[in-house]
């Protein structure tokens, strides 16, 4: 009797932690719905890496061109707000999970990896660790400014025509 107790519990658990998963994809996707297109606006487009300042000392001037680009996927059932860009060696890319007021952030961000010279993959290395934990942005006179967790800025412009 125990055992058949015991499993009625664990079964029960199961299905309770299923869907708690299925409401937690379900915020997730309502998240994205909730992107402003006008504000997307402005990110819109090619931007080129200018530098990263990891803190008022140490700045990182890219050993090669960077750039991101943003776009929107409206081909699907729903819209996606994405990411794609070019690093020191690699091609990388994502999707906006948020977008308000002044704070982003990213999901889904993968590379392809393809090794270089050490220098190139030291600094696209903390290129990416510093995207993925953007959480603040700013965009004033053509420049873009995104905020890392860790107080670091990622620096770009517009590329010049």
């Amino acid at each position: 009797m125990k055992k058949i107790i015991l499993l009625v519990l664990t079964i029960s658990t199961l299905f309770s932690c299923s869907d708690e998963f299925e409401q937690d994809k379900d915020d997730i996707n309502a998240i994205n719905f909730e992107i402003d297109s006008k504000k997307f606006e402005a990110f819109d487009g090619n931007w080129i890496l200018t530098n990263i300042s990891l803190n008022s000392e140490i700045k990182l001037i890219p050993p090669s061109i960077v750039n991101i680009d943003f776009s929107i996927d409206e081909e699907s059932s729903t819209i996606n707000y994405n990411l794609n860009g070019t690093s020191t060696c690699n091609q990388y890319g994502g999707k906006f999970l948020s977008l308000e007021s002044n704070k982003l952030s990213f999901e889904q961000l993968y590379s392809t990896e393809i090794l270089c010279e050490s220098d190139l993959n030291n600094f696209e290395t903390q290129y990416f660790e510093l995207l993925f934990k953007t959480e603040q942005y700013s965009i004033q006179e053509g420049m873009l400014t995104l905020f890392s967790m860790d107080n670091a800025t990622i620096i770009f412009e517009r590329p010049s025509d």
